[in-house]
C-alpha cells in the first residue's frame, strides 16, 4: 500500500524537466528570462532512451537546462498538434523557443553530454554550424 502511494506521488517527469503544459512553460521562460526547450521524443525511438540514460542524467546537462531553459519532454505522437507546429519529422529533436513561441533553433538526433552542452550553448549565443 504504503509502496503504490509513494509511486502515485512521484512526478510523471523525471531529470531536468518540467511537468507544465507547452503555454504554462513559455509563460515561465518569460517571466525568468530563459527559452524553452522541448525535447520531442517517441516510445519506440532507440536515440531518444539513449538520451534519458545517458545526456539528461548527466549534471552538468541538468544544471545548464535549469539555468538557460524550461525544458519539456514531450511525446510526439501524443503532442502531435504541437509537433506538426514545430515541423517535428524525426526523433529526437529539441527545439529551443523563445517565450512568445518563435523557434531559435533546434538539435536533431542523439547528443552526448559534451556534444549537447557545445551545440546547445551555440545555438543560444546565436552561432550556426558554420561559424
Amino acid at each position: 500500500m504504503l509502496a503504490a502511494l509513494a509511486l502515485a506521488l512521484m512526478p510523471l517527469v523525471e531529470g531536468p524537466f518540467h511537468d507544465l503544459s507547452f503555454p504554462a512553460a513559455l509563460e515561465k521562460a518569460g517571466a525568468g528570462e530563459r527559452v524553452v526547450m522541448v525535447d520531442f521524443f517517441t516510445t519506440w525511438c532507440g536515440p531518444c532512451k539513449k538520451l534519458d540514460a545517458t545526456t539528461w542524467k548527466d549534471p552538468a546537462v541538468v544544471a545548464w537546462l535549469g539555468e538557460r531553459t524550461v525544458a519539456l519532454k514531450l511525446d510526439a505522437e501524443v503532442e502531435v498538434e504541437l509537433a506538426r507546429r514545430y515541423g517535428i519529422r524525426a526523433y529526437p529533436t529539441m527545439v529551443f523557443v523563445r517565450p512568445d513561441g518563435t523557434e531559435l533553433g533546434r538539435l536533431v538526433g542523439y547528443k552526448d553530454a559534451e556534444g549537447f552542452l557545445t551545440a546547445a550553448g551555440d545555438l543560444l549565443a546565436g552561432k550556426t554550424p558554420l561559424d
